[in-house]
This record gives structure tokens, C-alpha cells and sequence, in this order.
């Protein structure tokens, strides 16, 4: 009987999993035949990778269309090299270009420290979004020349693609997602199709060789960028065992690989959106104090942290840092040499840490090494201005390369987010808040404070306090984050202004059971009920054979 119950709670969950209520993309199970798996595997077969090897990267290349499907809040444009809504052609495909680079630069990551399966899955997906980009843009239509310049702007962000590029325009959010209102080159479907998704296209082989090729050569950049960092002899070691991969089994099938062990990157414009504004950041502010918010928020969008005290801002890191020299100057004018050395020595591991941070990203960093070389020279003989004075060309060579989405403002609106008990007024602390946007979301929890600061973009958005189910203790949503959109205590709409504060005041009403109560119960519903359908059984059996019992004396009496 439990067993039973098990069985179809699982089924329910699952046909919940499953009901999207938009409409994805070109979606494919992992394990079906798919164009991606089959370009994948015509550009791997000759490169020396096991069967292994080339399947779990088909996998890994694949889900990144089955887990959007699965779950809209994981969908990405840059994932697909779509153009979403307001976005221009150029600046779509940067994005995309930045994400293929990030993946490729976590390929590398894995390898280094020998996690083969790491290295499969950035590559996999990597190789996806290289391959949407042929289907998902005029490249096949484009003269010789400019085909050259998209190739070489896919492979490093800090170029710009020709101005006749275009990308399909997709938006998941709209009444027909293929064919966006108002749209001048839209994604489309069928044989007149901007993209070249479909079989049917007449330009589906064409896109598709293109796409073959440049895989090939995302791998074969990866393992050259390796070489010159490593060494050759280094970089055949670890590519002979990431080559040589073999998956587990069961019996002779392949095991599924751990998808969600290793998530996509998350390229970093994503960042300064959906970024709870953290404790020490709010230090001595009002949350209510709107000017002081939306200053503190200004800076976390230009890049300042404490990793980085002076910005990821090429403009405003080089005017913070040649602002020190008068501190500088007045420290030794009082004698303060100390308070000098402090002050540029923190400076110099802002532009150290910069540079390797370049230098990772694979930006050429010949130019400012030298400069950094200087620098240090001069503080070493206590010429603390010169030292300063040095930094900025640093920042100002390296800072728009290596964090080019920092340079530009980000749009942006403050949420201030309390939850409330309706028939106490009280904070509910610790509360899960979800909020989502057309092509974001944001999970979180209310604080000890009562409250969550959160930046996040503008514009309508829904938010939605979601009942957290489990099943003897294991979390429901983090197996089906769908759920959250269907089992709720709250929900409702909002719009939020740009560069503005949102408040954003939600209270879930229990009636009459206090609320700690009222949660338990809720939170553990799905286990309330199997021990319910298990217990009353055993109940009513036991008290036929008690009933039974008691009426057998009787019996024996009357004979």
C-alpha cells in the first residue's frame, strides 16, 4: 500500500515537473537523437575522444534545452544566442559570445585540477550555444569577410561582430514566443524561418556544416590556450585522461551524467541582477532611507566590493586611485609614512588582483604587467604618488577587456521585501520569497531583520511566497522548482520604476491557527497525508478485530 502511494505521489510530481506554461524553445530529452548531438558528434568522432567522452558532452550540450524547458527561470537567452526584447543584435551577441567564453575558460578550470567530468560539461554546453548561434542568425547570409569577423567576435567578446550580423528574436513571455510583436527578425518557425532550426529549412545543412566547424574549433582553441599556459607535455597529460573518459554503468548502459552538479556559468551582467544587497553592505543604512539604497546599490553595480575596493569601472577606479595621491601627500607631509605604504599597498593588490583576473580570461596583459612592474618598483623606494599614479593605466587597459559589463550604468530597481503575518502583524523571518521577471528570478528569504533588500531589474514582475512541501524531510522544490508556481500561500503582480524603490509588503493570512503551526502543518502536507492513507487501514482492520473479539463471547454463550 505505501508503496503504492509512493508510486503515484512520484507520478503527480513528475506530470507537475512537466506542466511548462511556456512555450520553450526546440527542446530535446538527453537521451533522443537531436541535431546538437549529431553535430556534436561529427565534429568530435575524429578528435581522438572516447565514446564516452563525446556522449556525456552530447548530454550535457542537450539538457541545456531540456532543463529550460523544464524549468523557465533557468532559460537564458545568452544560452541560445537569442535576442530578447529591447536588446540589439550586437549587444545580444555579446552576451552570448561572453557566456561560450566563460564556459570555455571553466573547461580549463576543470581540467587544471583534473575534473574530467567538470571539463565535459562546460564544454557540452558550450558547444550548444556555439551551435545555436549558426541556427539562431543571418552568418549563412553574410559576404566572406564579415562571416570571418562573427567567427573571430564568437571566440573573444572584447571584438565587436560585424554591423550586417543579426540574431532571431525570441521572447518566451509572448503570445506566439517564435514571432515576438513588433519584432524585424524574429526567431519564426517552419520553412520561412529566420532561424534554421527545423530539418525542413533550406539553409538547415548549411548552418549545420558551419555549426560542425565551429565546434571543432572551440575544443581545439581550448587545448591550444592550455599549451600556452601549461606547457605541451603538461597539456597532453590532462587531455589524454580527459580524452580516455569513461562513464559509469549499469549492467551495459551508461549511466546518466550528474547534471546538476555542474550548472552553467552564470555570465556576470547576471550578477548585479537578482543580488541581495548583503549585511555588511547595508551597514548603518535605513533601508528605508531611498537615497542612501540606491547609492549603495550604484556602487555594487559599478563593481565595488571588498575584493575589489575601487571598482570594475574603468573611469571610476581610475579616479578613486589617482584621488589617493592627496592622501598620500598628506600622510608624509605629517610624517605618517606608515599610513602612505598602507594606502598604495592596498591599491597595488587592487591592480594585482586585476590583472590576473585578465590574465585568466586570457587578455593580453603584456602592457600592464610592465606597468604593475613599475609600480611596485616605485613604492619599494617609498615614491608612493608615482606608484598610484601608475594603477590607472592598469585599469584603463585591462578593466573594459576583462569586465566589459561593468563599464555601462545598469538599469536597475530596488526592492525592499518585508513578509508579515496577516493577523499579527508579525515578521515572518526566514521566509522563502520568490520574484520573478520576463527572463529572470530570484529566490530568497526574508531576514533575521525582518526584511530583504534586493536589486533586481524593473519593470512588472510577480512575486510568490511558495509553500515549502518535502517528503520525509527532503526540500520538494529543489527536485521541482514548478511546484513553487502552483502550491503557494501568496502570490500577486507588481511594477516596479527604474531606478527606483519598490516596498513590497506581503502577508499570508492562517485565520484562526497561529502561524508557526499553520506552517508545519502546510510545509509537511504530503507527509500528514501518507501517514493518514497508512494509518486508517491498520485502523479500521484493528477495530474490525476488535469488534470481532468482543462479540465471540457471546456467541459461545448463546450455544
Amino acid at each position: 500500500m505505501v508503496r503504492l502511494i509512493g508510486i503515484a505521489s512520484l507520478i503527480m510530481l513528475l506530470f507537475l515537473a512537466q506542466a511548462e506554461v511556456v512555450d520553450a524553445f526546440n527542446s530535446y530529452h538527453p537521451t533522443a537523437e537531436s541535431t546538437h548531438e549529431e553535430i556534436t558528434e561529427e565534429a568530435l568522432k575524429d578528435q581522438g575522444f572516447s565514446k564516452d567522452a563525446i556522449e556525456y558532452m552530447e548530454d550535457f550540450n542537450t539538457y541545456q534545452d531540456w532543463s529550460e524547458w523544464r524549468d523557465k527561470s533557468k532559460y537564458r537567452p545568452e544560452h541560445h544566442f537569442d535576442r530578447p526584447p529591447g536588446k540589439s543584435h550586437a549587444d545580444a551577441f555579446k552576451d552570448g559570445a561572453r557566456y561560450v567564453r566563460a564556459e570555455m575558460d571553466k573547461a580549463k578550470e576543470y581540467l587544471k585540477n583534473c575534473t574530467t567530468i567538470g571539463a565535459i560539461a562546460a564544454i557540452g554546453r558550450a558547444l550548444h550555444a556555439v551551435q545555436d548561434f549558426f541556427a539562431h542568425s543571418n552568418y549563412v547570409d553574410l559576404p566572406k569577410a564579415d562571416k570571418a569577423a562573427a567567427k573571430n567576435a564568437l571566440f573573444d567578446p572584447a571584438k565587436n561582430p560585424p554591423a550586417s550580423l543579426k540574431l532571431t528574436g525570441y521572447d518566451p513571455n509572448a503570445k506566439d514566443p517564435y514571432n515576438p510583436p513588433g519584432d524585424l527578425y524574429p526567431h519564426g518557425s517552419g520553412i520561412g524561418a529566420n532561424a534554421k532550426d527545423s530539418t525542413d529549412h533550406p539553409q538547415h545543412e548549411e548552418a549545420k556544416k558551419a555549426a560542425v566547424e565551429a565546434s571543432r574549433e572551440t575544443v581545439e582553441r581550448m587545448k591550444m590556450e592550455l599549451e600556452k599556459e601549461l606547457g605541451a607535455d603538461k597539456v597532453k597529460e590532462l587531455w589524454n585522461k580527459f580524452a580516455n573518459f569513461k562513464g559509469r554503468r549499469i549492467l551495459f548502459f551508461l549511466k546518466p551524467p550528474p547534471y546538476e552538479e555542474y550548472p552553467p556559468v552564470e555570465i556576470k551582467r547576471i550578477e548585479g541582477l537578482g543580488c541581495i544587497i548583503r549585511a555588511w553592505e547595508l551597514a548603518g543604512l535605513d533601508p528605508r532611507d531611498y537615497k542612501d539604497l540606491m547609492e549603495r546599490a550604484n556602487l555594487i553595480a559599478q563593481g565595488f566590493s571588498p575584493e575589489y575596493p575601487y571598482s570594475l569601472n574603468a573611469e571610476v577606479a581610475a579616479f578613486h586611485i589617482t584621488a589617493l595621491t592627496a592622501d598620500v601627500r598628506d600622510a608624509v607631509a605629517s610624517g605618517d609614512i606608515q599610513a602612505a605604504q598602507d594606502i598604495t599597498r592596498t591599491a597595488l593588490d587592487y591592480a594585482e588582483r586585476i590583472v590576473d583576473d585578465a590574465r585568466s580570461m586570457d587578455v593580453d596583459v603584456d602592457q600592464a604587467s610592465a606597468a604593475l612592474w613599475e609600480a611596485q618598483n616605485l613604492y619599494e623606494t617609498g615614491r608612493f604618488e608615482g606608484a598610484l599614479l601608475t594603477i590607472p593605466a592598469i585599469t584603463n587597459d585591462l578593466l573594459p577587456k576583462a569586465y566589459p559589463e561593468f563599464q555601462e550604468p545598469l538599469e536597475f530597481s530596488l526592492y525592499l521585501i518585508r513578509a508579515t503575518h496577516a493577523e499579527t502583524g508579525r515578521p515572518l523571518k526566514n521566509m522563502a520569497v520568490t520574484l520573478q521577471w520576463p527572463y529572470y528570478e530570484a529566490d530568497i528569504r526574508v531576514g533575521e531583520e525582518g526584511y530583504v533588500v534586493l536589486i533586481g531589474p524593473s519593470g512588472r514582475f510577480e512575486y510568490i511566497i511558495p509553500i515549502e512541501l518535502n517528503i520525509i524531510g527532503l526540500p520538494l522544490l529543489d527536485y521541482f522548482p514548478q511546484l513553487k508556481n502552483y502550491i503557494v500561500w501568496t502570490r500577486g503582480l507588481g511594477t516596479a520604476p527604474e531606478n527606483g524603490l519598490t516596498i513590497l509588503d506581503i502577508s499570508i493570512s492562517t485565520f484562526f491557527i497561529p502561524v508557526e503551526i499553520a506552517m508545519l502543518i502546510a510545509n509537511n502536507a504530503i507527509n500528514i497525508l501518507l501517514f493518514l492513507l497508512v494509518l486508517l487501514p491498520i485502523g479500521w482492520r484493528l477495530t474490525k478485530k476488535l469488534r470481532r473479539s468482543s462479540l465471540n463471547p457471546s456467541i459461545q454463550l448463546h450455544s
